[in-house]
């Protein structure tokens, strides 16, 4: 039995030097823009908990809040953790949430705290964390200052300009 040339080639089995080197640019090509956010990951888990964190002190401060008069604690050096022991029956355990990553913390407070403030003669309470990934907070890099008298009185905090957005506030005014 005779096969022709045509034949032998359409049986032939592997593949062609052009078949893979299509699909190794098709891998690289998923692989460049998929690596970038799985290495993120982690780094935006944390951001959400951070987010998390702040409402639930934000939470505890109105729950304080209503238990005293409408008086909040005073910030004690501007960081959760100063204000932590008078807080702390609010939270399960005990425990005032501090940042997922031991001390990193917003606005130099040690420990992994977060920022809180009363600024505006006590008419609003601001809590903020510095977010690891661009984008994540709603609050650039040149914010204005938390402790600025002002700073509940304008909505400079909800729309900062064209910055990296890497800080998280919460501003809730009374």
């Amino acid at each position: 039995m005779k096969t022709s040339l045509f034949s032998r080639l359409r049986t032939r089995k592997g593949f062609t030097l052009i078949e893979l080197l299509i699909v190794i640019v098709i891998i690289g090509i998923l692989a460049v823009g998929l690596v970038p956010k799985v290495i993120d990951a982690p780094k935006r888990a944390r951001d959400t908990v951070r987010k998390k964190d702040l409402q639930s002190i934000q939470a505890a401060l109105v729950a304080y809040s209503a238990d005293n008069g409408g008086n909040f604690p005073p910030p004690a050096g501007a960081c959760v953790s100063g204000i932590s022991a008078t807080i702390s029956q609010y939270f399960q355990g005990s425990k005032v949430p501090s940042d997922p990553v031991a001390g990193r913390a917003a606005y130099g407070c040690m420990n992994g705290s977060y920022a809180y403030n009363i600024p505006n003669a006590g008419k609003c309470i601001v809590l903020a964390a510095q977010m690891e990934v661009s984008g994540s907070g709603n609050g650039n890099q040149a914010q204005p200052n938390i402790f600025d008298g002002n700073f509940c009185t304008t909505p400079d905090y909800q729309n900062l300009g064209n910055g990296p957005k890497n800080t998280f506030f919460i501003v809730q005014n009374f």
